[in-house]
């Protein structure tokens, strides 16, 4: 897709679904991180000119929701436009090999826009994505896409079907893109998912009283630095904590996310799914808190 008809559609987009913005996302446990392929095509300016991207450079996104995107879901558009913003709320971070722009719902530091549109697969993994983001601050008159819709399912009204990472700035003197070759999705490490899941806890956004879910996740967060070979047995209690508070002290909603989490992290670490349950370290973990 070429990037002004990308960037029209997002404003588009914006002005015409927009609403005041009310509040960032409550959670950044639901991280999802983009590498794309390295660019194979390169252009600039006239003779002389030097282009800014090089071929060993490829589009970076980390992409964030207040919660998980659930299996099968729909095409689901989100977007920040200076003080107007649309969809649920995100923070995304996309990267060209030269510039990075960050930005999110209630989150505008420069004149720029950014957002995007995905759908999932069977297993809530981003499927189908058109992700931008745009600047005209100093010498930055361009922006960053990544695409793959090549149905025309899930992108932005007015954009056309493809795939293609593409980069534009230096007032469009500097383009960089790959088509036809999407990257790929992946979630953080395990340690930096319970880092994050921690911090949920720790700056009141999860509740956590008697600071059980805290002690146990550093005890985890442990595990794995010192390589313990106690991580998925003490998961496992973990998860039995959380389904026992699931609809009194923590919503149906946030327990859900948790161990959504939490089972990438035992998938990361290959925990058995018939591991020790983890309730004979000494905690009554199934206690109403």
């Amino acid at each position: 897709m070429d990037y002004k008809h990308m960037k029209s559609a997002l404003l588009g987009t914006l002005l015409l679904g927009a609403v005041s913005w009310s509040s960032q996302p409550a959670s950044a446990q639901a991280t999802y991180i983009y590498t794309g392929n390295q660019y194979n095509f390169i252009s600039g300016g006239p003779p002389g000119f030097v282009n800014h991207y090089n071929t060993s450079m490829r589009i970076q996104v980390t992409l964030q929701f207040a919660h998980w995107l659930p299996p099968n879901s729909g095409c689901i558009i989100f977007s920040q436009n200076l003080h107007l913003s649309t969809g649920p709320a995100f923070k995304m971070t996309i990267s060209d090999g030269v510039f990075s722009v960050s930005g999110g719902t209630g989150i505008f530091p420069v004149p720029f826009s950014i957002g995007g549109a995905v759908s999932t697969g069977a297993d809530g993994e981003i499927k189908t994505w058109s992700l931008i983001s745009s600047s005209s601050q100093f010498f930055i008159d361009g922006g960053a896409s990544t695409l793959n819709d090549p149905a025309g399912t899930c992108s932005f009204p007015g954009s056309t079907p493809g795939v293609l990472d593409n980069a534009v700035s230096n007032n469009g003197l500097d383009r960089a893109s790959i088509a036809n070759s999407p990257g790929t999705w992946s979630f953080p490490p395990a340690s930096v998912l319970i880092s994050m899941l921690a911090n949920e806890f720790q700056t009141g956004i999860l509740p956590d009283p008697g600071k059980k879910f805290s002690k146990k996740l550093a005890q985890i967060s442990d595990d794995i630095r010192f390589n313990s070979g106690l991580a998925c047995h003490h998961l496992k209690a973990f998860v039995n904590q959380v389904k026992a508070q699931s609809g009194k002290k923590l919503t149906a909603q946030q327990a859900a996310s948790i161990l959504k989490t939490v089972a990438l992290v035992q998938g990361q670490l290959n925990c058995a799914s018939g591991s020790n349950d983890g309730n004979n370290d000494g905690e009554d973990d199934n206690e109403d808190n």
